[in-house]
């Protein structure tokens, strides 16, 4: 009896002491769909166009994305698994709109931002400082799966080479406090949550999976390309 106690109490503890070690990293799968946009103008498409939609989000169920990301790092990929006969110019669109040929990758520490991109038949590394997303924290919230998250949302400017006049893009997060990591898709980070769900225009990457790990590992960030700054890829 005193063994048996003895060893619940050392499985107790051991318990206790893993739970309270914080979390180190982590893996996160997305998936994306596009939701339609019909204005006065496109009401004439809008019967056609529920059944283009329906087509890319199907062909969009076989791209998933992954992040990976460690206490100062990310790594964001796109994993596309398209065979379906038939439908090639549509599958291109698909890859097109999944950004499937490109990997983000993010360092606070160093405040730096690598995207390798495939353009006009060569690889890219795009090299520049990450931007200081200056997020408004939105005082909204919503359970998205078993996570309760907060709205945030945040701008940021098209690219290309004219900065006067340059309209920009919103972009909305829900993010989830009871995750203390600050990374999600692409190069967004810094909110204090992990971002579960992220709108660009009508596109919306959501989480389907969250690993959280209590081990580091290490990100092997993008080298495959000529890098590049962003300011002469838009020249």
């Amino acid at each position: 009896m005193k063994k048996l106690s003895l060893l619940l109490l050392l499985i107790y503890l051991y318990k206790n002491a893993f739970s309270q070690k914080p979390i180190a990293s982590g893996v996160v799968i997305y998936k994306v769909k596009i939701h339609p946009k019909v204005t006065a103008i496109d009401h004439a498409k809008q019967i056609r166009f529920p059944e283009f939609q329906k087509k890319i989000n199907r062909l969009l169920e076989n791209v998933q994305y992954t992040l990976k990301f460690n206490d100062h790092e990310s790594l964001f990929t796109a994993d596309v698994s398209m065979s379906l006969e038939g439908e090639d110019g549509f599958t291109q669109l698909a890859q097109a709109l999944a950004k499937s040929d490109q990997v983000y990758y993010v360092n606070t520490q160093q405040k730096k931002l690598l995207v390798q991109q495939y353009f006009l038949g060569e690889n890219f590394l795009i090299s520049q400082s990450t931007s200081d997303l200056k997020w408004t924290l939105i005082d909204e919230s919503k359970n998205i799966g078993e996570f309760t998250c907060y709205k945030a949302i945040t701008q940021k400017p098209k690219s290309g080479p004219i900065e006067k006049n340059r309209e920009y893009l919103t972009y909305t997060a829900w993010y989830c406090p009871s995750i203390p990591v600050s990374f999600g898709p692409f190069e967004f980070h810094s909110l204090p949550g992990l971002i579960i769900a992220l709108s660009i225009g009508n596109h919306t990457y959501q989480a389907t999976q969250v690993l959280l790990k209590r081990a580091y590992i290490h990100l092997t960030k993008p080298s495959k390309g000529t890098t590049i700054t962003q300011k002469n890829l838009t020249l």
